[in-house]
C-alpha cells in the first residue's frame, strides 16, 4: 500500500551560510532549514518541500541521522556532531567533543599568525569546514628576548689614556658566544647579569707594559654593558637580533726595579650582529 504525503510549494529565500562560503541556507515551511549549494539555486524562488521525518523511519539505520537532528535557537535544524576537528594552518591538530565550545593550544611561538578552522564530524562523516579564524600570538617586549648563539662584535675606541696602547677611532671585530656565556677568546669568560633588555658584568684580559727596563705582565679589568635593541622569532623562540653597548678597560699601575707603568683607562663602544 502506498503512503500519501502532502507536498508544500514554498517560497525560498536563501541567505549565506555562516560557516561555508559556497553554501546558502533557506528557511523552509515547518521549521526546517535547507542547506544547498548557492550556485544550484540562482534565480529560484519556489520549491516543493516534504519534511524528512514524514517520509522515512528514523529507526532504519540508513536514516538514523535524522533522529539526531535538533532545532537550534535560530530555527535551524542541525545534526548533532559527536566530534569536532581543529585545523591549524591546514593541518588537523586536535579532536574535541561535539559539545565543546572552546579550544586552547599552548606552546605556540610568539608574534606569529595562525589560521584556525573547525570540522564537525559524526561517525565517519565530516561537515563543511568553518570560516577561518586568524589569531596572532602576543609580541613580547624586547626585554624578553633570548641572547644566545655566536655574534660578530664590532669594537671602536672612544677615548684612551695617553699611555694606553690604544688609539681613538681604532676599530676591530671579533666573535662572542652567548651559549651559555662568553668563552675564553680575546678575554676570559664573563658572566653577564641580566636586567630586562640590559646585560652587565666584569671580566679580565691579560695585559703588559714594556720599555727599556724590560716587560711587566698584569691583568686588566674589563666592564661590559649591553642593551638588546631588536628581536624576532627564530626557531620558535623570541631571540635578540641586535645589541649595542660599551666596554671600559681599566689598566692597573705596575712597576719593578727598572720599569714604572702608570694606570690607564680605555673607553670603547661595541655592537653585535648574529
Amino acid at each position: 500500500m502506498l503512503s500519501t504525503h502532502r507536498v508544500e510549494i514554498v517560497e525560498v529565500d536563501f541567505s549565506p551560510h555562516p560557516n561555508a562560503e559556497t553554501l546558502s541556507v533557506a528557511k523552509i515551511f515547518g521549521g526546517y532549514d535547507y542547506v544547498g549549494k548557492t550556485s544550484d539555486w540562482v534565480g529560484v524562488k519556489k520549491a516543493a518541500f516534504i519534511p524528512p521525518d514524514s517520509v522515512i523511519s528514523t529507526l532504519r539505520p540508513e536514516f538514523a541521522i535524522y533522529a539526531s537532528m535538533t532545532k537550534a535557537a535560530d530555527g535551524t535544524m542541525r545534526v548533532k556532531a559527536n566530534g569536532q576537528l581543529i585545523v591549524r594552518n591546514g593541518q588537523v591538530i586536535a579532536q574535541v567533543p561535539g559539545t565543546a565550545t572552546y579550544f586552547r593550544e599552548t606552546g605556540l611561538p610568539p608574534a606569529t599568525s595562525f589560521r584556525f578552522q573547525v570540522f564537525a564530524i559524526r561517525n565517519d562523516k565530516k561537515g563543511p569546514r568553518s570560516s577561518v579564524l586568524t589569531v596572532t600570538t602576543v609580541t613580547p617586549p624586547v626585554s624578553a628576548a633570548v641572547l644566545a648563539e655566536v655574534w660578530s662584535v664590532h669594537w671602536k675606541v672612544l677615548s684612551a689614556s695617553s699611555n694606553a696602547n690604544a688609539k681613538v677611532g681604532q676599530t676591530w671585530n671579533d666573535s662572542w658566544n652567548f651559549t651559555p656565556a662568553c668563552p675564553a677568546a680575546t678575554f676570559a669568560a664573563a658572566s653577564l647579569a641580566r636586567s630586562g633588555s640590559g646585560y652587565s658584568g666584569n671580566t679580565t684580559v691579560g695585559g703588559s707594559c714594556s720599555g727599556s727596563g724590560g716587560k711587566i705582565n698584569f691583568t686588566d679589568t674589563m666592564r661590559i654593558q649591553l642593551q638588546v635593541q631588536d628581536a624576532k622569532v627564530q626557531g620558535g623562540t623570541w631571540t635578540a637580533t641586535s645589541w649595542t653597548g660599551s666596554v671600559t678597560l681599566h689598566i692597573p699601575a705596575a712597576s719593578n726595579a727598572t720599569l714604572n707603568c702608570s694606570a690607564a683607562t680605555v673607553q670603547m663602544n661595541i655592537s653585535g650582529t648574529p
